[in-house]
C-alpha cells in the first residue's frame, strides 16, 4: 500500500515523467507506460500504459538500429523487453522500497538500458 507521502511523490515524478514524455525522451515514455500499468502517481489504466509503451519502443528504436545494425533489436523485442521489466521490476521495487523510491531508481534503471542499447554512454 502507497502512504500518502508516497502518492504525492509519486504524482510529482509522474507529472515530470509526462512532460518529457510529450517532449518525445523515450525513457519516460516507458516510465509513463510503466506507471500507467499500476497507477503510481497517475490512474490505472493498462491501455494507456501499453500503448505509451509503443510510443518509447517507435521512439528509442531508430537510435538502436543505428548503433547495432547488424543484429538490432525488432521493435517486438524492444516492446516486450520494456513490458516484461515493468511487470517483473517495478510492482518488486515498490513493495520493497516504497513508490517514489521505486519510481526514480525504475526511471534510472531505463535510462540506463536505453542509453546502452543505443550506444550512448
Amino acid at each position: 500500500m502507497i502512504n500518502a507521502a508516497g502518492t504525492s511523490a509519486a504524482s510529482r515524478l509522474a507529472l515530470a515523467a509526462t512532460r518529457d514524455a510529450a517532449a518525445g525522451d523515450a525513457a519516460s515514455q516507458w516510465l509513463l507506460g510503466s506507471l500507467y500499468l499500476y497507477g503510481l502517481g497517475v490512474p490505472q489504466d493498462r491501455h494507456t500504459g501499453v500503448t505509451l509503451m509503443q510510443t518509447a519502443t517507435r521512439t528509442a528504436i531508430p537510435a538502436i538500429r543505428t548503433a547495432i545494425p547488424r543484429d538490432p533489436l525488432s521493435e517486438m523485442e524492444l516492446f516486450s523487453t520494456m513490458l516484461n521489466l515493468a511487470e517483473e521490476a517495478l510492482p518488486q521495487m515498490v513493495q520493497q522500497k516504497g513508490a517514489a523510491w521505486a519510481i526514480a531508481s525504475y526511471k534510472q534503471s531505463v535510462r540506463t538500458i536505453l542509453q546502452a542499447l543505443s550506444g550512448c554512454r
